[in-house]
């Protein structure tokens, strides 16, 4: 898991390249790849990752109902909010999460 999580945050990390200026971020290509194409590679590693943060803190590090149900949670409004200032609070909340409970 450790190995998939690295994997995982290493293509969120490439695919979030120029992600500073968000008007038009997605617009040039890096490396080839599109914005649009970058940005669904984005958000699906991203996703990826922080179920592997989920599934490693509650089953091999901290198993507790309260904290499955919390990253659960966290995970599901993460994918369902529309407002990218709550998203990224939340990505930073995952993490945070994970390494210190891990």
């Amino acid at each position: 898991l450790p190995l998939m999580w690295a994997m995982a945050l290493l293509s969120v990390i490439a695919s979030g390249i120029h992600q500073y200026d968000v008007n038009k971020s997605y617009e040039k290509p890096v490396w080839g790849i599109g914005g649009g194409e970058r940005l669904l590679i984005h958000v699906v590693c991203a996703i990826f990752a922080f179920v592997v943060c989920w599934l490693e803190s509650v089953m091999f590090w901290w198993p507790n109902k309260t904290l499955h149900i919390c990253y659960g949670g966290l995970v599901v409004v993460f994918i369902l909010m529309p407002w990218e200032s709550v998203k990224i609070t939340i990505e930073w909340v995952i993490l945070a999460a994970h390494l210190l409970i891990v």
